[in-house]
């Protein structure tokens, strides 16, 4: 399972449409917002969820940049083609 926390930088103003969005997706959560950024730890079941999380993310409008904290993917088989 793909662990990965990260920071996103987003709009303050506009903020709480990407908030709700966090908050209701039980693959990440959400640490102490400072002023305009947004800590976040995404634990996903695989690494296509992995990426299709973080892709959501980065279309979202209020997301200005996503910043990597930490990722852990040792227990990822890798798939060879």
């Amino acid at each position: 399972m793909p662990i990965v926390s990260a920071v996103l930088y987003t709009r303050e103003e506009r903020r709480s449409d990407l908030l709700q969005v966090l908050e209701s997706d039980s693959r990440i959560d959400v640490g102490p917002i400072a002023n305009d950024r947004v800590p976040v730890v995404v634990d996903s079941q695989d690494r296509a969820e992995d990426k299709a999380v973080w892709r959501s993310l980065e279309m979202h409008p209020d997301v200005l940049r996503i910043e990597l904290v930490f990722a852990e993917f040792s227990d990822v088989h890798q798939e060879v083609s």
